[in-house]
């Protein structure tokens, strides 16, 4: 099979995947640094990122393996992690990988210099649900894939930076920086607004066949309105 380069320096370039569907969610990046974890727990620790800031951090059991037999954790690495945010500020990080391009090019024989690598780079893709001009940041609902027989979660990442102020109720393409403990909007790319629910409540619509149902009423019979039913009295005992 032959090499392109071109398509392999392509890929180095851009981590992630081009999204399958214009509305498809997700939450994903890059942290270059040392995972240390804790003394007791390895999928438990922090990661001390390459300029000087501190994320607590877990490793989902897809990338635990790779760090217990090939990883020597006293280096760095970068880091391929779900990043997840308080409303307050701060972050955390779930590990699910290590992206290695170097390593993507050499595989295929190749030896040109290693490719220059964009660090701290995360790709949001969700509906911005909350939006404070003010203090100049948004909450941005990320729902996760559905699982068999299980139903989708959603979480909200919190993305500081300048957003067109009407960016509420609307999907957006951030790509993303960190700085520090804090994801900050680089380039917002307006995607759709969202469709709105339909309303529920007493005077929705039915489809026929469906909620409840009551017996029949009995008929009444002509002239009910005057109608007065017979008393029954019960004959003297002899």
């Amino acid at each position: 099979m032959s090499f392109d380069v071109t398509s392999a320096i392509k890929q180095v370039e851009r981590p992630f995947p081009v999204p399958s569907e214009a509305l498809q969610y997700r939450a994903i990046g890059l942290i270059r640094g040392r995972y240390i974890p804790e003394e007791d727990h390895i999928t438990k620790g922090i990661i001390e990122t390459d300029d000087g800031a501190t994320i607590d951090a877990v490793l989902l059991g897809r990338v635990l393996s790779l760090v217990r037999k090939h990883l020597d954790l006293s280096r760095e690495q970068l880091w391929v992690v779900y990043p997840r945010t308080r409303e307050v500020g701060g972050m955390h990080a779930q590990i699910v990988g290590v992206w290695s391009p170097e390593g993507q090019v050499k595989q295929y024989g190749e030896t040109t210099a290693p490719l220059p690598v964009t660090k701290s780079y995360f790709s949001v893709r969700g509906e911005v649900v909350f939006q404070s001009i003010e203090d100049g940041y948004v909450l941005v609902k990320i729902r996760q894939q559905k699982k068999k027989k299980k139903p989708s979660k959603a979480f909200k990442l919190r993305l500081d930076g300048n957003v067109p102020d009407n960016a509420r109720n609307k999907f957006w393409d951030f790509e993303v920086r960190r700085d520090g403990d804090h994801l900050e909007v680089q380039s917002p790319r307006f995607v759709a607004i969202m469709p709105k629910s339909p309303p529920r409540g007493r005077g929705s619509l039915r489809r026929p066949g469906t909620g409840p149902s009551y017996p029949p009423r009995r008929p009444r019979p002509s002239g009910s309105e005057n109608f007065t039913p017979p008393v029954h009295r019960s004959s003297p005992r002899p």
